[in-house]
């Protein structure tokens, strides 16, 4: 676990994504190939390719079978009418464990107000869709990046990888299990340490069916997303929302404290500072009503940091 402000991780971003968060009660994991880092997802990938190679004969198969492998998690239909999940179908919510980081407030206050949204990792998170066709997808918990300097292969993966490759011939299932495994590891939890100080954390998201799958407009064409909401247990399909487990909010450096009242009315009208809950009651004459009680909730907090900065 890392060191987080708070024991929160916090997602950054812009008013209008504030707004959208809380009203909507959804955070937005997008798709790998559509992040600003254009190696997303795929740093290691040509280390780890070359690592199975120098295995040459010590494989337990023909060494082609790597470049199919890769080809299969790739996944280049990933799109076409018979895919399921594979390696492509990989979304990312981000975060970072430091509230109050610099390098963020200035690449989300730009041309507006930036926010930091602290929320607790422990709470589940579910997948939203519509019409779900399964109940369950896959949701990689909340957990650090680590940052490498280079393309090397950490020895915690190699580890892994060995182990995929000694179960081949006695557990051919257990094999291709361990080994997307690990490589799903590969391409999610790694980046280079030029990003280091964002100290980034994340959720990595296999929807399972492609009905739980949006599109929005984005600087890198047409973007497909999932949407995260508040759920009783991690990766739970689900065609309501609920609200997402914010702890705390940070405005920007230079915010007012008339923002701060503001964003306190805002979470007030969407059912934060109070627990509702309902029950049946059944009464004396037979009748049978749905009673709704609403108690108080400890409060979100607002803040702003105290930082030099002005956006």
């Amino acid at each position: 676990m890392s060191d987080r402000t708070n024991d929160l991780v916090w997602h950054y971003t812009d008013i209008s994504g504030l707004l959208g968060i809380v009203e909507k009660r959804e955070l937005w994991a997008g798709h790998c190939d559509f992040m600003n880092d254009p190696g997303e997802g795929r740093f290691l990938l040509a280390a780890l390719g070359a690592f199975l190679h120098r295995q040459g004969d010590s494989l337990p198969f023909d060494v082609s079978l790597v470049d199919q492998l890769f080809s299969i998690y790739e996944g280049e239909n990933w799109v076409g009418r018979d895919t399921n999940v594979n390696g492509m179908l990989q979304f990312v919510a981000c975060a970072s464990g430091d509230g109050n980081c610099l390098t963020l407030w200035r690449n989300y206050g730009k041309s507006r107000r930036a926010v930091a949204i602290g929320m607790d990792p422990k709470s589940p998170l579910g997948v939203l869709s519509e019409k779900p066709l399964v109940e369950t997808a896959k949701v990689l918990e909340w957990d650090a990046v680590e940052y490498i300097s280079d393309n090397s292969i950490p020895w915690g993966l190699q580890d892994d990888i060995t182990a995929a490759l000694d179960k081949y011939e006695s557990d051919e299932g257990g094999f291709y299990r361990d080994f997307g495994n690990a490589y799903e590891v590969a391409r999610a939890h790694y980046k280079h340490s030029a990003f280091e100080d964002e100290r980034e954390e994340r959720i990595v998201v296999f929807p399972n069916s492609r009905d739980a799958i949006k599109f929005r407009s984005g600087p890198f064409g047409v973007t497909p997303y999932v949407r995260l909401t508040g759920a009783s247990r991690w990766g739970e399909v689900v065609s309501e929302p609920s609200p997402l487990p914010i702890k705390e909010i940070r405005l920007g450096p230079g915010a007012s404290p008339k923002e701060i009242n503001s964003i306190h009315l805002l979470l007030e009208q969407n059912g934060f500072g109070y627990n509702v809950h309902s029950e049946e009651v059944e009464y004396d004459d037979g009748r049978i009503e749905t009673v709704v009680y609403a108690m108080e909730a400890p409060p979100v907090a607002v803040t702003i940091p105290n930082i030099p900065y002005r956006s």
